[in-house]
């Protein structure tokens, strides 16, 4: 990937081309869960789900909804 874990303090070991979906993942999953100061302390995910929901709630008007019949 290009990028060195230790200059980020996060602790993952550097990636290199051999690196496997499963190890990729666990990676995204443990940055995404940990908390960031920029956020506030909240991870990413609960920034990502936190802004979804204003976006979700924005968009579902009562008035809109239709009934589908056969």
């Amino acid at each position: 990937m290009g990028w060195s874990a230790r200059s980020r303090g996060t602790g993952i070991p550097w990636l290199c081309r051999g690196s496997c979906g499963a190890d990729l993942q666990a990676i995204v999953d443990e940055i995404n869960d940990t908390p960031m100061k920029a956020l506030g302390r909240e991870t990413p995910n609960e920034a990502w789900y936190r802004e979804l929901g204003k976006v979700m709630s924005r968009t579902s008007h009562p008035r809109t909804s239709v009934a589908l019949t056969n």
